[in-house]
Parts: C-alpha cells; structure tokens; sequence
C-alpha cells in the first residue's frame, strides 16, 4: 500500500513512504515562513540506525552515534563535516552535541 520497512536501532517500523529527511525538510520550511529566512542556515543531525541515513545526509553536520544494537548509517563518502562518536547511547549523543558546540560559531543549547 505504498508503506515502507525502516529499521532502526532496536524496531523495525512500518511507515508511510515519509522519512525523517523528508520531515526534516518540512520543519525547516516552516521555520522559514515563519521567521522570515532569519535563522542559521546550518543543519544538524543525530542518529544512530540506518532509519537515519536519508536524514544524515541531508544536513550540513551529521553525527552518527555508536549503537551497540545497530549497524551504523551509512554516509555518502563527499559528505563533509561528519562526526561520528566514540561513545555508545546515551552518553554519545552528549559527545556530539559537545562536539558541535566546540565547532559551529553559535552554541547549541
């Protein structure tokens, strides 16, 4: 019926043909209108399953987060500004944010 198969770290999820690039593409079309383009024209993103691999490569800083239970995404090779932690969940999705902060002019809150 048009729905697909995304597995993620520890479920296997029937959805819709929508992905989390595609909703990622959505709520910044949103933040646009709604503030007028005044925003930061860097995206970032987390994940730690192949159900995060369209999202990943669709932002300007993936991070891809060691997960014992799950194969990493994977992350076309000419992506730039990857990060991939060293530090399983949870504490590696504190190591990314830590990270981002370190490199990004603003900080993330």
């Amino acid at each position: 019926m048009g729905g697909t198969i995304n597995e993620g770290g520890r479920f296997i999820q029937i959805s819709s043909p929508c992905n989390k690039r595609i909703a990622a593409k959505v709520i910044i079309h949103n933040y646009k209108v709604l503030f007028h383009d005044r925003l930061e024209k860097e995206i970032i993103a987390l994940g730690d399953s192949e159900n995060d691999k369209s999202m990943l490569n669709f932002c300007n800083y993936p991070c891809v987060i060691n997960n014992p239970h799950s194969t990493p995404p994977h992350i076309i090779s000419s992506k730039r500004n990857v990060y991939k932690s060293s530090k399983k969940s949870p504490q590696g999705w504190q190591e990314a944010i830590n990270h981002l902060n370190e490199v990004l002019p603003r900080t993330i809150l």
